[in-house]
């Protein structure tokens, strides 16, 4: 069995039912001031197991979460309290769906199917 250190410290021990959400990266210009130069950023660890998503490791800030459809309507929102590591979908969601995580100038985008 393939056990990853990010899916051990994300409480995950069989990682084959759950699946890395892997996520891309967009820089929130709105929020930069100045300028400055950008700094490549790791996105976070998230796996995917049924209708719950695991982080790699917990935030010292609450994270906000948001599922959007194909249409680009926002159908879920809510926060990853900080401190947690595990975050329930609602049960009542089916399809496939880009997840966006909001990490200070960051935002983290990937799909998934519920």
């Amino acid at each position: 069995m393939f056990y990853s250190l990010n899916a051990v410290k994300a409480g995950l021990t069989n990682v084959c039912e759950s699946v890395q959400i892997p996520l891309t990266v967009v820089i929130d210009d709105h929020e930069l001031s100045g300028g400055g130069p950008k700094c490549p950023v790791l996105p976070p660890a998230v796996y995917l197991d049924g209708h719950s998503l695991y982080f790699g490791e917990s935030y010292a800030d609450a994270v906000p979460v948001e599922l959007r459809d194909a249409s680009g309507n926002v159908v879920y929102s809510d926060y990853l309290p900080a401190g947690v590591q595990t975050l329930s979908l609602p049960t009542m969601l089916s399809g496939t769906y880009t997840l966006f995580i909001y990490m200070g100038n960051y935002i983290f985008a990937g799909q998934i199917n519920l």
